[in-house]
């Protein structure tokens, strides 16, 4: 469990996907030091979401989130990422 392991104002941030393709890192809540806000880019091909560099599967999705995994560089690695909607 990775989340466990993060800092509790990391555990509150955003993750806002914008329509052309940006996606904006919010720290929300209570703010890290130094403020963990940035930006980047998303693409999406099919399930295959690229998220900065990233390829991430998409295992479910609807109005509410999507769940994605993405396998680690050690062989069995995989997180389970669980994406809600605000």
């Amino acid at each position: 469990d990775e989340f466990a392991s993060y800092d509790a104002c990391e555990k509150d941030d955003l993750v806002k996907f914008n329509s052309n393709n940006t996606v904006d890192y919010i720290d929300a809540g209570t703010a890290c030091t130094p403020p963990g806000d940035d930006n980047g880019i998303w693409a999406l091909s099919g399930s295959t979401l690229n998220l900065d560099g990233e390829t991430y599967t998409i295992t479910s999705f609807d109005c509410n989130g999507m769940t994605l995994t993405y396998a680690g560089t050690t062989p069995g690695e995989l997180t389970t990422i669980t994406v809600v909607r605000q």
